[in-house]
């Protein structure tokens, strides 16, 4: 995978190892921050104004659906993803991510 020209979303971490990544991939890419915290959000879109943020929290089926969903308008047809998260994945979780990107 090149490591440009891509979208990418980065769930978790609106700082630390999060926000570096996303700082730092945001120049030869799209990236899309993933937070639940909307102050820290808003704040990482300062320190890089090509950044895109999204609220939601992960943990919450309904939140992780609407991004899924979001998530699946914003590629379009793309066919490579970067996916980073500060959430426990689980069997579950991937078979839920799995189900909508098949619909």
């Amino acid at each position: 995978m090149q490591w440009h020209g891509n979208t990418i979303e980065i769930t978790g971490g609106a700082s630390g190892i999060g926000l570096g990544l996303a700082t730092r991939l945001v120049e030869p890419n799209t990236v899309i921050f993933v937070g639940r915290d909307k102050e820290k959000l808003a704040a990482a879109r300062r320190l890089n104004s090509k950044l895109q943020t999204f609220a939601c929290d992960v943990g919450l089926t309904k939140e992780r659906l609407r991004l899924i969903e979001t998530m699946k308008r914003l590629l379009a047809g793309q066919t490579e993803i970067a996916y980073g998260s500060a959430v426990k994945r689980s069997r579950a979780l991937r078979d839920e991510f799995d189900s909508v990107l098949t619909r």
